[in-house]
């Protein structure tokens, strides 16, 4: 019996992650290319089976099969994402945050390119149609750079910032860095949303 194409489409796109995951199939594959192209289809076809199964089924993997003191591992599932990116809804993006995104944004050594489809991927977060999604994302974001990095000008910050090791004040430094670059790159996008938000000119 034939798959039909939703379960062909699904599947083959497990697979693939499983594969970048892996480290054994390049984003330049005709196989990963085939198989987002089936994907982005599947999407504008509003084929809701296909791309739910794919979160679900890219979650599961993730969680089971993704260490991210590999960071051939992590840089690849990232990879994965960014280029399903164009078709990604906003809820999808979102669910990402806290699982693969908010730790790249913290992880020194990946390579600069990784950094940059990981702050991609959360400003498309920002700025998609599904407004009241992208509002409450948003926020969150703003939340993150006010309350979770430290402030130059606070001295409170500063006793906690000496207790901590070096590896840990890099992770901190490069998480304030990639906030700082979302949020600005934002605000070039959408003046008028940031205009909203006066705080983020106060620590310069």
């Amino acid at each position: 019996m034939t798959s039909s194409p939703s379960i062909s489409t699904a599947k083959d796109l497990t697979f693939l992650a499983s594969e970048v995951i892996s480290a054994r199939a390049a984003e330049s594959t005709a196989s990963f290319n085939d198989c987002i192209a089936a994907f982005q289809g599947a999407v504008r076809r509003g084929d809701v089976a296909v791309v739910s199964e794919v979160a679900e089924n890219l979650q599961h993997l993730y969680i089971s099969s993704v260490d991210h003191s590999d960071l051939g591992q992590f840089s690849g599932f990232l990879t994965l994402l960014h280029a399903l990116l164009p078709v990604l809804p906003t809820s999808i993006i979102t669910s990402w945050f806290d699982l693969a995104l908010r730790p790249a944004l913290r992880t020194p050594k990946l390579m600069r390119g990784t950094i940059s489809k990981a702050k991609e991927l959360v400003i498309h977060g920002m700025s998609t149609v599904e407004e009241h999604k992208t509002q409450e994302f948003r926020k969150r974001i703003v939340d993150l750079y006010l309350l979770d990095v430290f402030s130059d000008s606070s001295g409170e910050d500063a006793v906690e910032r000496a207790t901590m090791d070096a590896e840990e004040r890099d992770r901190q430094r490069c998480w304030k860095l990639h906030l700082e670059e979302i949020l600005l790159q934002d605000g070039i996008m959408r003046p008028k949303v940031s205009n909203l938000n006066p705080k983020l000119n106060t620590e310069k």
